[in-house]
């Protein structure tokens, strides 16, 4: 998982910088031991003198039960003339890797670690960290599924899946999501490796041009940063699709983009627009969405009143006002519609994803769970009860009904997005 906002929540002092409160993403070789001959080994991907998180493969002992509160002690390789003192540490959270070639994701806040022992890892850190720290999140954008396990892993970053390559854990013989074609194609470590390695378009000799010209060209060293003066025809195709993006022709956009894709397989035009040409495919969805309640509410108001107290028909003008982003009004019709059909059980799920969006999480998950049997097959309703859960701090249970959802629907690529957002964004509230 890699650069984690773990502790956050434990730092509260006013005025402290935000690398103070997050884990710098790093790789250090790393080994936790515990109980009874319990023994990880494997990297940290976040470190600093408070904790750390990793990825880790069990060499010996028993996995426990319930890891999380776990005492353990820490032995990291590092540079450092005298050996460390012991480190002690508590487990906050334990789950499945998302990394191929590693078992187990580990986060740890040291309990124990000597004055001498956390200045050597300030200044270790805040020698390195130039080299590893961003102010924003890696972007993970990339699924793999190892045949070799028959397992499915992501969303990873760049650095991951490059990690994973040099462990020899991701090969030609797995596959990767492609968003664009919408399926799992054979994965090419020669073409990952060209798309992730694309340098930028800057240069200090560039730039100096750029700036004793900037009086003509006005923007010029930005546009030159930012690939806008690139005037290839797949740099061209992206900046229109872009533009018709922004205008909401949004079939002339995906027809702009793809094209792209298609032209350029490969180079960093490509994988841009992919990117954008997801995005305007999820907008053109919403719009059409957005499109039919309009539709389908003009049509319920010309039902006869005395009709239009029938729960089917109240339950159909909540849905309607819930896609039109009207979620009072849509949980309004919902419960009305609960009352004469209290056992209906897509009426419970409606209102806990009404109350969801609304962050009443306590009683969407009661709604939830009164259908939790009888929709058991339904990926959504364990998706819904694992945001409910995580925004409660019940991460645990989150991460059971998440994995559920994958279970129910492994290759869609955007339950997986919605799993990571939440468990990025969970992790600093």
């Amino acid at each position: 998982m890699g650069d984690m906002s773990l502790l956050s929540k434990h730092s509260n002092k006013e005025g402290e910088d935000q690398r103070n409160r997050r884990l710098v993403t790093m790789q250090v070789p790393i080994k936790i031991s515990g109980a009874e001959n319990l023994l990880f080994d494997g990297y940290t991907t976040g470190l600093n003198e408070k904790g750390m998180a990793g990825r880790l493969n069990l060499v010996s002992g028993k996995f426990p039960s319930r890891l999380e509160g776990t005492t353990v002690q820490v032995t990291l390789d590092l540079p450092k003339e005298r050996p460390f003192d012991a480190i002690e540490g508590k487990i906050l959270r334990s789950e499945p890797s998302w990394t191929p070639g590693y078992k187990y994701f580990i986060a740890i806040r040291f309990s124990s670690i000597s004055t001498d022992d956390i200045e050597y890892l300030k200044n270790f850190i805040q020698w390195r960290e130039h080299r590893y720290y961003m102010q924003e999140r890696p972007a993970r954008s990339w699924y793999l599924f190892a045949n070799k396990d028959h397992r499915q892993y992501g969303p990873l970053t760049t650095s991951e899946v490059m990690d994973s390559i040099r462990q020899k854990a991701v090969s030609n013989e797995d596959l990767i999501w492609s968003a664009e074609r919408g399926e799992w194609v054979r994965f090419s470590e020669k073409a990952f490796v060209e798309i992730a390695t694309v340098p930028r378009r800057k240069s200090w000799l560039a730039f100096a041009a750029g700036l004793m010209i900037s009086v003509l060209i006005g923007g010029g060293i930005l546009g030159y940063r930012d690939g806008w003066l690139d005037f290839t025809s797949a740099a061209n195709g992206y900046r229109d699709g872009c533009r018709l993006l922004r205008e909401n022709n949004l079939h002339l956009a995906m027809q702009r983009f793809g094209e792209v894709v298609r032209s350029s397989d490969g180079h960093a035009w490509a994988a841009l627009s992919a990117d954008a040409l997801v995005v305007a495919h999820r907008k053109l969805k919403l719009d059409q969405s957005r499109t039919a309640a309009r539709e389908k509410l003009g049509l319920l108001n010309k039902i006869s009143l005395d009709k239009q107290d029938n729960a089917l028909v109240l339950n159909d003008y909540g849905d309607c006002y819930y896609r039109l982003d009207e979620p009072e009004k849509a949980l309004d019709y919902f419960l009305k519609a609960l009352e004469k059909l209290p056992d209906r059980r897509r009426l419970h799920f409606n209102i806990g994803t009404t109350y969801l969006r609304m962050g009443n999480f306590q009683s969407a998950l009661a709604h939830f769970e009164k259908v939790g049997e009888q929709l058991k097959n339904n990926p959504d309703l364990f998706i819904n009860m694992g945001l409910a859960q995580i925004a409660l701090g019940k991460r645990r249970e989150a991460m059971e009904n998440f994995d559920k959802a994958v279970f129910l629907s492994p290759e869609d690529a955007e339950i997986r997005e919605v799993i990571a957002h939440a468990l990025e964004t969970g992790a600093t509230s």
